[in-house]
Formats: structure tokens, C-alpha cells, sequence
């Protein structure tokens, strides 16, 4: 009987633990709910619900949640404002079929909001979390940015936004890579020691087609936007800089106007140059004909250390460089270059020859930052082809590091031995370390701070991750990451332990 009983034990044990008791299909939970399929999709997108694939699926091909999510997601005042919303509609087709415009006034003074900046905060406790999923944020936000005709509001708010951080990222020098391709422009700039990636489409009439649902584009939007204000407000306030940015009106362009300001409010923190992309474009100033893209060329400029001059000043004798994309009369003293030029010096970060980018000349092909490095031959074992124009790139690069800029080989021996001081310099403390280094407090912090936010964020265990199911698909990605950087920097830190320790015996020797 004692056996019978630990048996009927185990099998309630295992009941418990099914895919039947820890998910839930998408119909369940929205007769739970008590919501239509266009509530429920916009409360996933939300609260960042997103379906799970159980180990054994019991109900045919269907779309599984977990069972906490949606009774975690009932209790949420959301709900009941979508509901209010949902009445508030009803109303309002009502009233404007009878044409009371009076308890229309009324009825719109009332109308129900939820609360995206509570949604904010629960999703991303810490700003580092909001910049590690920037880069949807930055999409979808240049995007939006482009429509014109029937979406003005939001396209004027995303406009002003993606505006306000390409100021910053120009301001700061934080980019590191630009490409051009058929489907726009992609940008990678460092924020707060991590990459983020984003792309800009080609400013053209867009005509949004039929099959598109714009009303769940538009809830990822304002959410997004939401974001992107709470991540610009925590990078300016860094900088002690007061958010929002006000455009003076003087008819100049925002991103110069404010890239110039944040230029020379950051002077006093005395920034070291960590790469050649910062410096590319100094003591050059550009105008850009009409028929370039003039957002992205002049804010990679900027951020090239370069400046721009408005295209409604007519004649300047400080321009050095005009960007034209049609045939134009050579003027004295001032080189006219195609586009790709901008993009092709800052990768490599080196000003190329400017004849092979001449407006009659048939353009060099435009090699991706993402896939081809171009400071060394030597490429990884992805790359199977190595085309000529790389071979190209990198003597151009050897040559301007090596012979006309040596002090670029320094910034990049500094580099090292910083990345040395961060292995040992917060766990491992040898006897004369600090003298040997020079290195201040700011230098000896790592990113083990990071790490261990992250670390709370997230759960340790992975099986209890996967079964709250609270984090997204780039969390994870980051958390594995972060797991391997750690066990990476703890086989560094014992090397470089072990060469300290027979530096410090060979000195021993020699003084004996």
C-alpha cells in the first residue's frame, strides 16, 4: 500500500508539471481574458508576451502562452482600460451616426489612455536593459519617421526623436560602422558600452500596402517612442544636459546645432580618442548638393569630426569637399566627390582618394564593415572570398596608420593595455600594479558591473527563466553572451597572471 500510495504520488507530481498545466492556447486565453484578437495582440505587444513552443504540443498547431503570463496579464490595469477603450468606440460610432456633436465634446474629453510609461519601467527596471533592445526601437522609429501623408503626428514625433539621438551619437563620436545597401542606410554606434544597431530606409513616397496591419505597428510605435524618450532622457542627463532639445530658431540645421553644443559641453570631461572613426573628417568642411540623402550624410560627417555648412548658403570659401550625385563643372579648390565616399573613409577610418569617387568616375564596390574587416588580410573563417577593393582598403590603411599618422599605432597599444588593467585590475591585485599601470580609479572599472545587473535582471537558472518566460529573445541572447565573455575573461586573467609571475621571477633573478 505504502509503494501504491509513493506511485499515485508521483503521478500527480508529474500532472502538475505537464504542458496541459503550463500552457495555455491563444483561444483559452482570450476567452479568459474576455478580449477580441486585436485587444489580445495588443496587450502581448505591450507587455512583451510573446507565444511559446511546449515540448509536446496537445492541441494541434496553435499558438501557446504561458499559463502565469495570462493570469499575470488579467490582473493588469490594461486590460480594463482596453476594455473602457473598447466601449468608448461604440460610443462614439453611435453618436456620430445620430450627429450629436455635443456628447461627442464630451465623450472625447473623457476618453480612456493607459499608461505606456508604467509599461516602460516594469519591462526595462534598469537603463541598460532599454539600450540592449534599442535596436527594433531605432528601426521601426526611422521608419515611421518617412510616412507623410496620413500618419503626420507620429511621423513629426519620430522624426524629432531620431533626430535628438542622432545628436547625441554624433556629439558624443559613439558611431563605429555605416553601409549602404538597396533597402537604406545601416548605422552601429556604441551607447553606454554595448553596439546598437539600427537602419534608416531610403526617403522616398511610400505606399503602404493593403496586407500590412498598421494598427499593430502603430502600438509598437507608441510604445517604442515611449522608450526612446526615457533612454535619451537617461543618456543627456550624463552628460548633465537638460532633455528635451529646443531648436533655436536661427535656420540652422538640428543635428549640426545641437552636435556643436553637446561638443562643447562634453569639452570639460577631457574624452580620450578610442578610434580612428572619431577624427576621419577633421578640419573638413562639406556642403551637400540637393539630390543626396542629407540626413544620413551629414550626421556621419559629424560624427566624423567633420562640419557641414547649409545648403542655403550659396558660396563659402571654407568648403573643402561637395557631395554631388550628378555631373557638375570642376571649382577650384574644392573637391567633388559621390557619397559613398563618407561612407567608405569612415569604415576604414582613413580619407581615401578622393579621384576614385569623382562624379564622371564609375564608383569602387562598397564593402560591408559587417563582414570584412579592414585592418588586416587575414579574415575570419566565415569570410570565404576576399575580394580585390579589400586588398585595396587595407594597404590604404596600413599605409596612413603606420607612415603618415603613427600615433595611431599608440591609441591602439593603449587600447590593449587597458583591456589588460580591466582583467586585472578590480579582482587581481599584484604588489605595484598601480605604479606600473598608471592607472585612476575610472580606468580600473570593468564591466562586471553590468554583468552583475544583468545577472539580477535575470534569473541563473535557465529552466526557471524559460518558465516564467518574463524575458525576450535579446535578453537571453545577451545572458548567454555575458556567460561566455565571463568564462573568455577569467582564461585571459590566468594568463596574464602567469606572465606577471614570470616577469616578477625573472627581475628576482636578475637582481640576485
Amino acid at each position: 500500500m505504502v509503494q501504491y500510495g509513493v506511485a499515485v504520488r508521483e503521478k500527480k507530481h508529474d500532472a502538475k508539471e505537464s504542458s496541459e498545466n503550463t500552457f495555455v492556447t491563444r483561444a483559452k486565453a482570450i476567452k479568459f481574458l474576455q478580449v477580441s484578437n486585436a485587444e489580445f495582440r495588443k496587450l502581448c505587444i505591450l507587455k512583451g508576451i510573446f507565444p511559446r513552443q511546449p515540448p509536446k504540443q496537445f492541441a494541434g498547431l496553435s499558438a501557446y502562452y504561458f499559463k502565469k503570463d495570462i493570469t499575470h496579464l488579467a490582473r493588469d490595469p490594461v486590460v480594463d482600460t482596453l476594455r473602457r477603450l473598447h466601449a468608448y468606440k461604440k460610443k462614439h460610432t453611435k453618436f456620430t451616426y445620430l450627429r450629436d456633436e455635443h456628447a461627442l465634446k464630451f465623450l472625447e474629453l473623457s476618453k480612456p489612455n493607459y499608461d505606456i510609461q508604467r509599461l516602460v519601467k516594469e519591462r526595462y527596471p534598469t537603463p541598460d536593459a532599454a539600450i540592449a533592445d534599442l535596436d527594433d526601437c531605432l528601426s521601426l522609429v526611422a521608419l515611421f519617421s518617412t510616412f507623410s501623408t496620413s500618419h503626420t503626428n507620429v511621423a513629426l514625433k519620430c522624426r524629432n526623436l531620431l533626430r535628438q539621438f542622432d545628436a547625441y551619437v554624433a556629439g558624443t563620436s559613439s558611431l563605429r560602422r555605416s553601409f549602404v545597401s538597396t533597402k537604406g542606410f545601416y548605422f552601429q554606434a556604441i551607447v553606454q558600452s554595448q553596439l546598437v544597431t539600427w537602419s534608416e530606409p531610403h526617403k522616398f513616397n511610400v505606399e503602404i500596402p493593403e496586407d500590412v496591419e498598421l494598427e499593430v505597428l502603430k502600438t509598437f510605435v507608441d510604445f517604442y517612442m515611449e522608450m526612446l524618450k526615457f533612454v535619451l532622457i537617461y543618456l543627456f542627463k550624463q552628460l548633465q544636459i537638460q532633455y528635451p532639445l529646443q531648436q533655436e530658431e536661427n535656420g540652422v540645421d538640428f543635428i549640426l546645432e545641437k552636435t556643436l553644443f553637446i561638443r562643447e559641453s562634453i569639452s570639460q570631461f577631457n574624452f580620450k580618442q578610442t578610434s580612428l572613426q572619431q577624427t576621419v573628417f577633421n578640419n573638413q568642411i562639406y556642403k551637400l548638393n540637393r539630390e543626396v540623402p542629407r540626413d544620413q550624410l551629414e550626421f556621419l560627417v559629424l560624427c566624423g569630426g567633420g562640419n557641414v555648412i547649409s545648403s542655403s548658403v550659396e558660396d563659402d570659401n571654407r568648403v573643402t569637399h561637395l557631395i554631388a550625385d550628378r555631373q557638375m563643372q570642376p571649382i577650384p579648390g574644392r573637391e567633388i566627390i559621390q557619397p559613398q565616399y563618407c561612407f567608405d573613409s569612415f569604415n576604414v577610418g582613413v580619407c581615401l582618394p578622393t579621384y576614385e569617387y569623382a562624379v564622371a568616375q564609375q564608383l569602387p564596390s562598397h564593402l560591408s564593415p559587417f563582414q570584412f574587416d579592414f585592418t588586416t588580410e587575414k579574415q575570419t573563417d566565415e569570410v570565404q572570398y576576399v575580394p580585390e577593393r579589400l586588398t585595396q582598403l587595407v594597404n590604404y590603411y596600413k599605409q596612413f596608420v603606420l607612415q603618415i599618422k603613427p600615433e595611431a599605432v599608440q591609441m591602439l597599444q593603449e587600447q590593449e593595455s587597458i583591456k589588460e588593467r580591466e582583467l586585472l585590475g578590480q579582482i587581481v591585485k599584484l604588489q605595484g600594479a598601480d605604479q606600473e599601470l598608471e592607472s585612476s580609479e575610472e580606468e580600473l572599472k570593468t564591466n562586471f558591473d553590468y554583468d552583475q545587473k544583468i545577472k539580477q535582471d535575470l534569473e541563473i537558472d535557465p529552466k526557471l527563466r524559460q518558465q516564467k518566460g518574463m524575458l525576450s529573445q535579446r535578453k537571453r541572447r545577451v545572458y548567454d553572451e555575458l556567460l561566455e565573455k565571463e568564462d573568455s575573461i577569467k582564461k585571459q586573467r590566468e594568463q596574464l597572471i602567469q606572465k606577471r609571475r614570470e616577469k616578477s621571477k625573472k627581475e628576482a633573478r636578475e637582481e640576485k
